[in-house]
């Protein structure tokens, strides 16, 4: 993977005018070089370096709230510190020190959005922005400058950096060891100086003696050298980064999380089915058992009241002379219970709503009594009424039960 970093001075990307890049790969290597964007290799990332002196780092006391709640009160806090007005400011949270003060980045707004639209045009899209100042090596007990040909860049902290004034050494870093304590982050034990752009060397001596501290240096620097911080960034709020590209591995554990909670939702689902399903058969069992005791006889043992309610059932229609209802048992029993001799075949039979209806053709009137006995004494009920041919129609169906004399049933 590999990273291209911008360096926009102030009049850069203006005019025409281009801008410095370097592409760094991760471990640290700068693998390629320029001034033109016009053809740029294949990165991963890209960050803007911008010019300590356009951006204003500030200490505010601000509430305790989250960023995105903070977001809003922003410009207004900083607009007494400065000579713009908010709307014209571009404001940052670089981050919070242990005593609670706010450290926030103020930068135009209008130069900015130019820049970064400008970018955009070239295909270039920025995923974060810092000062120069803030890429500085940080150590213990110790503040680290950067002396450039146009003036010396100061890091204090990891959210406080500024651009300070030409001198060798310059006033500024007097002035800010003299405030160090009233702003909070304490005066350093020595200083730590780089050799930037700047073509002479700095007069040790005279730095120590205006400092009153140990003055160490550390060779020259280069903004193309150290590693981007991760956890500040100048681009928030309508500034935040839209195209930001995602790692599939990020997806790893909300993918994960979501298949062990729906595996979850679904076992306990199926949990709560069975339960209510084994109560509702419970309660089935329950009202069929009752059912059973009311139709079996009193001593009889309920075992399996689905089974025994049906052969009690089958029992009682063999009882009455039939084993079901329906056309065909019903047909057949009237076969049996026909009378012998005489009479002729139906001419037409039809079954409907539980009743058999038999047409003869012509009717003979004896043969008729005795089937209509017959029927009777087998336990139908059997009715002989004309026909609209001319005959006579007997209509048969299944006796209703009668109930018992001298008491109630028995169960």
């Amino acid at each position: 993977m590999s990273e291209l970093r911008l360096f926009a001075r102030r009049n850069s990307l203006r005019d025409n005018n281009d801008c410095l890049w370097a592409v760094r790969h991760d471990d640290g290597r700068v693998i390629a070089s320029g001034t033109t964007l016009d053809q740029l290799p294949p990165v991963t990332r890209c960050h803007l370096v911008l010019p300590a002196d356009l951006v204003t780092v500030l200490p505010v006391r601000l509430p305790d709230l989250p960023p995105r709640k903070l977001a809003p009160l922003l410009s207004g806090a900083v607009e007494t510190h400065v000579l713009g007005q908010a709307e014209q400011l571009h404001v940052a949270l670089l981050g919070r020190d242990d005593q609670g003060t706010s450290w926030l980045a103020v930068v135009d707004k209008g130069w900015l959005h130019h820049t970064l639209a400008q970018l955009t045009e070239k295909g270039i899209r920025v995923d974060a922005a810092l000062p120069e100042s803030l890429l500085l090596p940080l150590e213990d007990d110790a503040w680290s400058l950067l002396r450039h040909a146009d003036g010396t860049l100061l890091r204090v902290s990891h959210s406080f950096g500024l651009a300070l004034d030409q001198g060798n050494p310059p006033a500024g870093v007097w002035m800010a060891l003299e405030n160090a304590e009233a702003n909070g982050f304490g005066r350093p034990k020595r200083l730590c100086l780089y050799q930037g752009n700047a073509t002479d060397q700095a007069d040790l001596a005279r730095w120590h003696s205006a400092c009153k501290l140990p003055v160490e240096t550390r060779g020259g620097w280069d903004w193309r050298e150290p590693a981007w911080p991760a956890t500040i960034n100048l681009l928030q709020g309508a500034l935040q980064p839209r195209h930001a590209r995602m790692d599939p591995r990020v997806l790893v554990r909300p993918v994960v999380l979501g298949c062990i909670l729906l595996a979850t939702v679904q076992f306990t689902g199926m949990t709560i089915d069975r339960i209510l399903l084994s109560a509702e058969q419970r309660a089935l069992q329950a009202k069929m058992r009752d059912l059973a005791q009311k139709v079996l006889p009193a001593h009889a043992a309920v075992v399996d009241p689905a089974w025994q309610i049906g052969e009690q059932l089958k029992a009682l229609n063999a009882a009455r002379g039939h084993e079901s209802q329906g056309m065909v048992p019903l047909l057949g029993l009237v076969g049996k219970l026909r009378p012998a001799g005489g009479g002729s075949d139906p001419r037409e039979i039809r079954y409907e709503g539980g009743r058999l209806s038999l047409d003869y053709d012509p009717a003979d009137d004896e043969w008729l009594k005795k089937f209509v006995s017959a029927l009777s004494a087998g336990g139908l009920s059997a009715a002989v009424a004309p026909s609209k041919a001319g005959g006579a129609t007997v209509s048969i169906g299944v006796a209703a039960a009668q109930p018992a004399r001298g008491g109630a049933s028995g169960r």
